[in-house]
């Protein structure tokens, strides 16, 4: 049996794809612990016993640097990897603090060579081509270097559903070191035109998960600006984007698979730019649209 786990609703659509490439495949759907409840925590368990139990299973999972992705890639006896955004495809570095590094341990099996000293030195790509894995699915096979892994290309296309019509405008914040190459005026200035442009009378915004920029904080005390505390995926449904705003955000190459019909501005610098290196050519590739701000 192969298990392909899923915390998010990105990950189960491209869990559809990989369905069709396997035989004998079951998704389990976690939702993020933001939303957890009990009925996900026992469903997480059972299939992690049921896993332990099972002397072939195979894992799939997007990353370790998870309790559920790590707990079942530990319990396996065979394990691969699919895309989770951009993580893979550019020198993103591999998070660390307490909780990474005992998800590192607990995985060790995935990959005995990476080590906690690793963490925040090396990146996800580093990791994946150093690990034990069966395969990795990916939607951008030709940009990642080949390893001892089988690399299984992902096509979604055509099974994303009915993408939105006319709605409302989005803005997801980036963490603080990305929001330093800016003047947040100049970004809130930037949404409040494109809210008149567009005829919008709001723009909804949601801060980056982890910290809040002066953007955020800025747009809070605008009474156009509203901020969405739902999942990314959750909001897409909700609300009908008609527009995303990101600056090199993982979620406008998500949402440029499933709603193709989604407008996608990524908000750079001539500096910015050049630290992201090939990830540019990824959004490119998209038919992002770039939107050039001055850092003073």
């Amino acid at each position: 049996m192969v298990y392909i786990i899923c915390t998010s609703a990105f990950h189960v659509f491209l869990a559809k794809d990989i369905e069709r490439k396997l035989d004998d495949v079951h998704v389990v759907y976690i939702k993020k612990k933001s939303r957890i409840s009990f009925f996900n925590f026992f469903k997480g368990v059972y299939y992690i016993v049921k896993c332990f139990c099972d002397r072939d299973a195979q894992v799939v999972v997007p990353h370790v640097f998870n309790p559920w992705f790590s707990v079942f890639v530990s319990v396996a006896s065979k394990r691969s990897f699919f895309d989770d955004g951009i993580a893979y495809y550019y020198d993103a570095i591999t998070p660390r603090n307490f909780l990474t590094e005992l998800y590192v341990w607990i995985s060790r099996r995935a990959n005995p060579r990476f080590s906690r000293d690793d963490l925040g030195e090396k990146t996800y790509a580093e990791y994946l081509m150093t690990s034990e894995s069966v395969s990795f699915f990916c939607i951008y096979p030709d940009l990642i270097v080949d390893g001892c892994f089988n690399k299984v290309p992902l096509d979604p296309e055509g099974m994303a559903p009915d993408t939105p019509g006319a709605g409302s405008l989005i803005y997801l914040d980036s963490r603080k070191e990305m929001v330093s190459f800016f003047n947040p005026g100049k970004i809130v200035s930037f949404l409040r035109n494109e809210m008149l442009k567009n005829g919008k009378e709001i723009v909804y915004f949601k801060p980056h998960p982890s910290q809040r920029s002066q953007v955020s904080s800025l747009l809070e005390e605008e009474s156009w600006a509203v901020e969405v505390s739902q999942d990314y995926e959750e909001m897409l449904v909700d609300i009908n984007v008609e527009a995303l705003y990101s600056i090199y955000s993982s979620a406008t190459i998500s949402t440029s698979i499933i709603y193709p019909n989604v407008k996608l501005c990524c908000l750079t610098t001539g500096e910015i730019d050049s630290r992201v290196g090939e990830v540019r050519a990824l959004f490119e590739r998209e038919m992002v649209e770039f939107v050039y701000f001055d850092a003073d």
